[in-house]
């Protein structure tokens, strides 16, 4: 693009620094610029010490607008204290804000919350409530005054908000534009004497269930002042533009460190940033990368004001969390369905290249409650939506008395789309089944037959509601085709912690189709097969991979309300998982996705092999993150036999796992020392050894607090366990009742999902490690593979690893220091290591690099074979350090053996877009960087006239041209305008002079997605020659490759479009 007026601004991380004092006018000013995890916050003005209040974890700095800002969870994270300042008849409060949702509230008591407010008998609020009303409440002569503003709050972008009282009058504004003013008796303002000044916290906190407080802000701060002044809208502009291209990505982000000493939380399974989910579903691919979304609470872990959360995979196991696609939204504007109480779960389907989501809506007011609502998108990424409101409401039609409805699925076949959802009737649990012809009108229809040949009162195990359905073709046996339908019966006899559990269920069967496309579901058999073994899995999302069904689900808490508060999450998605049918044609068959072997730090590590027991054995091996693979001789077993795992060293904490011939049984009897366990029991699971064979094979994921196990890779159950003890990592295999013949088991240690790790392989050198001493060289990087005349093999890692011994024997001392690294994750280090044991003086230690302080230590085996263990970097999360292998014995195992040493790096903050912003201002004269199709501009509506019409009126343009629509033709011709296209950047706004025809349908200028050809947003004239300033918003689209597009569809009066200085903020080219 050839512009003349380009750059006028370029934008770095570095300018976001230059503003670090308090304003001239100010009698209050928090930074929040202190390091992360400080506990107090200095007011720079009158240096009073304000306290955040914090539960579990250290208060949180993140990337803020000028160094750092001040990072609050929505439900335990507030900063107060006193407040003793005084103003006249003039003041302003302001602050930078980065906002992630809008507060919750209980269902049917709301309580609103506040940005900021003061306590006491004076008291202000900067309020907002669960839907994103905003307002500002102030005493001004003795009386509370409150003025609202007209629209919801930002989300997803740094905002500088300000309320501002000139002598009486209160104005809000967003981003130095005004938003709403209103004018009451000029007096003194009175602030409170003896309150406190609070950020991030309702002023009327609302605690559901006595333990969760509901309404608080999940938010990012930064430069929050309150001047004794009314500040100008051009200083709140300056202010604004001074940081308006600041990331709000980085400010969002959950750091490392919130969970870095939880080990509970999983690693590798796919789970939300923090707090509460529940069901995933709506699992799509779209152009090669997969979506799911979810049911999500971003504001803290707990269940209140539903919205569905979005993560893309592009291989199903490592997973990008971005924003939340729907959210809950008060009925106005002629629609209705739009979730006011809760956006629930639902589906996702392609169609034409766009993305259709139906879900369940609940509302206070008008119809569907619940019903199911309809939103499209053909965004590339999926984050912009439009939403139509509801489409099917429980009460019309209700031929079938159908009690209650949720949990759209929607399929196509045979010429028609089909959509089931779950339902409660008179009956227990059941479906309601639909289907249309065409996704784009909105319009289904009710099926007059049930979606299932036998009733659902002879299918249904005692439920009230069948929850999440899923229906798909599975396969084909003997040239039938079979399909699958799977529900999450709940309600009525089912309970979540006894029999009958609540657990995912299905039966396969055939589908049979009538002359109009329209089908009917025709079961194997009456009642249900249970999905998976044991409970604690359910809800499954499906979609298809290279033809084949993987499904993910959800794992749910066994915990009470109490610990979950104090975790600050709840619940966890699945592994992915493959399904197919297996040969008897009637039983669904599961195994552990491929791609799950990219999450393998080291080579599999061989614990035992050919080993004959009869009792409970100890395998050398430990870890809260591991893949084993337990193989065993099924014509050599005892009456049990299987495995254990989370075993602190005195097996004083233990989960067993076993077959007895007959059921599978997981015995949590001593799994906790923890209170708060829902589950703690022997819990049983009958097996089918007719379909699934007699267990052969285990393959085991622990996760932490999450296992998974596959018997055979063909029958599967998920389940949580809660180790109290960070050392409860040991597993081992069990025997009773005769000899079982372990053929081999192995171990995989694995690394975290989301984690960009840092592996010292030794592979030829040292890998940037550096000696002091004697004791290790480079000429210790051995190639052996095995030691001693009878050739015993390292167990190593590669082709190379350090053999302490090689140079120079056992009589040498020294140490052995790696590089630095920003430790990241749960700061858990793994490596093999092997030489001598002795504690005190053989070792490989994590140490602090800024403090110099010693994390944790591990030393050898007394044997020359590598052997993995695991260093706890808990307490250095997020910071710089350093490994270092020291040898400080000689004699007999005086020496160290060392490799494939596993690290996980800090997550580097979301990549800021260098920005410029670049003026399309017609300043050349003519039409560069512009196209034109039709008659409606030309380069003879580019215009130096200053003014119109006989009184000669200003045009108000900015410098010596401008875009004149009417005057090359008038307000006859038509036609369109498309810049060059540009990649968008910084905060996605365009800032545009606009004038000419008023009409929103046929004359406007558009923000366009180039790739998609999508229109994004756009703007319309004033009826007027007069330029006024507009902004075309794409925030959603910073990255993307993006166009302008004027369009005059009009002719007679007004009917042309007029621009000047047009400001984008853009990535250099």
């Amino acid at each position: 693009m050839t512009i003349k007026h380009v750059a006028l601004l370029i934008v770095s991380l570095s300018l976001f620094s230059l503003q670090a004092h308090a304003y001239s006018s100010s009698v209050l000013y928090l930074k929040y610029d202190e390091s992360n995890g400080e506990e107090d916050v200095i007011d720079q003005v009158a240096g009073q010490v304000y306290s955040i209040r914090h539960v579990n974890n250290p208060p949180e700095r993140v990337p803020g607008v000028t160094g750092n800002a001040l990072r609050t969870d929505g439900y335990s994270t507030w900063l107060s204290g006193d407040l003793s300042v005084s103003v006249s008849d003039q003041m302003t409060l302001s602050t930078w804000i980065a906002l992630e949702s809008y507060p919750s509230t209980e269902e049917g008591n709301h309580q609103a919350s506040s940005l900021i407010h003061a306590t006491g008998e004076d008291d202000f609020n900067l309020g907002i409530d669960t839907y994103g009303n905003w307002w500002f409440h102030v005493y001004i002569g003795g009386q509370a005054r409150t003025v609202f503003a007209p629209e919801p709050f930002p989300l997803y972008a740094w905002t500088h908000v300000a309320a501002t009282v000139d002598a009486g009058t209160v104005t809000l504004y967003i981003n130095g534009v005004e938003q709403a003013s209103q004018s009451f008796p000029a007096t003194d303002i009175q602030l409170p004497t003896n309150g406190e000044l609070v950020v991030g916290r309702s002023s009327n906190p609302q605690i559901s269930f006595g333990v969760f407080e509901v309404n608080a802000i999940s938010a990012a701060y930064d430069e929050t002042a309150i001047e004794d002044v009314a500040v100008s809208q051009a200083e709140l502009k300056s202010r604004y533009e001074a940081h308006r291209f600041t990331p709000w990505q980085s400010a969002l982000v959950v750091p490392d460190t919130r969970f870095a000493d939880d080990h509970l939380r999983p690693r590798y399974h796919p789970l939300p940033p923090a707090n509460w989910t529940n069901e995933p579903h709506g699992l799509v691919e779209h152009d090669g990368r997969f979506h799911m979304f979810y049911q999500r609470t971003p504001n803290g872990p707990y269940k209140w004001m539903m919205h569905w959360g979005h993560m893309f995979s592009d291989d199903l196991v490592s997973w990008t969390n971005t924003k939340d696609a729907f959210y809950p939204k008060e009925n106005t504007g002629g629609q209705s369905g739009l979730g006011s109480k809760g956006i629930w779960s639902g589906d996702v389907v392609m169609d034409n290249g766009w993305a259709h989501a139906f879900y369940t809506t609940v509302n206070y007011d008008g119809d569907f409650n619940p019903g199911v609502a309809w939103a499209t998108s053909n965004d590339g990424n999926l984050e912009r939506w439009t939403q139509y409101g509801g489409i099917i409401d429980k009460n019309d039609p209700n031929p079938g008395n159908v009690l209650d409805l949720r949990d759209p699925y929607v399929w196509h076949s045979d010429g028609r789309w089909h959509m089931i959802i779950g339902a409660a009737t008179q009956n227990g649990g059941g479906l309601e089944y639909y289907h249309t012809t065409h996704l784009g009108d909105g319009y289904w229809e009710r099926s007059s037959a049930g979606f299932t040949s036998i009733p659902y009162a002879s299918m249904d195990p005692g439920s009230a509601i069948w929850e999440m359905p899923v229906f798909e073709y599975l396969g084909t046996v003997n040239g039938v085709d079979k399909y699958v339908l799977v529900v999450s019966p709940i309600g009525g006899s089912m309970q979540k912690n006894s029999t009958p559990f609540i657990r995912s269920k299905y039966w396969t069967g055939t589908w049979q189709v009538d002359g109009q496309g329209v089908g009917q579901f025709v079961p194997d058999y009456d009642q249900p097969k249970n999905l998976d073994v044991l409970h604690g899995h359910l809800s499954p999302t499906i979609a298809r991979r290279n033809g084949e069904l993987v499904a993910i689900g959800i794992v749910d808490e066994r915990t009470n309300s109490q610990m979950q508060n104090d975790l600050g999450w709840a619940h966890t998605f699945s592994l992915p998982v493959e399904w197919r049918l297996l040969d008897d044609g009637e039983t669904l068959g599961q195994r552990p996705l491929t791609e799950l072997e990219s999450l393998r730090t080291h080579e599999a590590r061989n614990l035992a092999g050919n080993l004959s027991i009869d009792s409970d054995t100890s395998l050398d091996f430990g870890s809260a993150q591991v893949e084993l693979l337990i193989e065993l001789d099924p014509n050599s077993t005892g009456n049990q036999y299987g495995f254990y795992v989370a075993a602190s060293p005195d097996m004083q904490e233990v989960t067993r796992i076993y077959y007895d011939g007959e059921d599978l049984i997981i015995d949590k009897s001593n799994m906790s020392q923890y209170a708060g366990m829902e589950e703690s029991g022997v819990y049983v699971g009958s097996y089918d050894e007719v379909a699934f064979g007699e267990p052969e094979t285990f393959r085991v994921y622990i996760d932490h607090s999450v296992i998974a196990v596959f018997i055979n890779d063909k029958a599967a159950f998920h389940h949580r366990i809660y180790p109290s003890r960070k050392d409860s990592v040991q597993v081992g295999l069990i025997a009773d009742g005769g000899t079982t013949t372990f053929t081999s088991v192995q171990a995989f240690p694995l690394q975290g999902a989301d984690n960009d790790g840092l592996m010292y392989d030794f592979e030829g050198d040292l890998n940037g490690w550096t000696p002091t001493g004697d004791a290790f060289s480079s000429l210790d990087v051995a190639d052996d593979s095995c030691y001693w005349v009878e050739c015993y093999p390292f167990e190593r890692n590669g082709n190379f690893h350090v053999w302490g011994f090689k140079d120079g024997g056992d009589d040498q001392l020294g140490e052995l220091q790696s590089p630095t690294f920003e430790l990241g994750g749960d700061g858990t280090v793994g490596l093999l290591i092997g030489g001598g044991d002795n504690l005190n003086n053989l070792y490989v230690a994590l140490i602090g690099g800024d403090s110099g302080l010693e994390l944790d230590r591990v030393t050898g085996t007394d044997s020359e074979a590598l052997s993995y263990r695991e260093l706890d970097g808990s307490a250095c999360v997020g910071q710089s350090c350093y490994l270092k292998a020291v040898d400080d014995a000689t004699g007999g195992w005086g020496h160290l053996n060392l490799d494939a040493v596993q690290v996980p790096l800090a997550r580097p903050a979301p990549a800021a877009l260098p920005v410029e912003v670049r003026v399309f201002d017609f300043e050349s004269g003519d039409l560069t960087g512009w196209t034109a199709y039709g008659d409606a501009f030309s380069v003879a509506d580019v215009s130096d006239d200053a003014c119109y019409w006989i009184e000669c009126f200003s045009f108000d343009r900015e410098g010596d041209y401008h875009l004149w629509g009417f005057k090359d033709g008038g307000d006859d011709l038509t036609g369109e305008l498309h810049s060059d296209t540009f990649t968008l950047s910084g905060d996605g706004l365009i800032d545009v002079l606009i004038s000419g025809g008023a009409d929103i349908n046929n004359q406007y200028l558009a923000l366009m997605d180039a790739e998609f050809d999508i229109e994004l947003d756009r703007i319309t004239g004033n009826d007027s020659e007069t330029l006024v300033e507009k902004q075309l918003n794409g925030r959603d689209s910073v990255g993307r490759p993006v166009y302008l597009k004027a369009v005059d569809n009009s002719t007679g009066g007004w009917g042309h479009l007029n621009l000047d200085y047009i400001r984008a903020p853009v990535v250099p080219d």
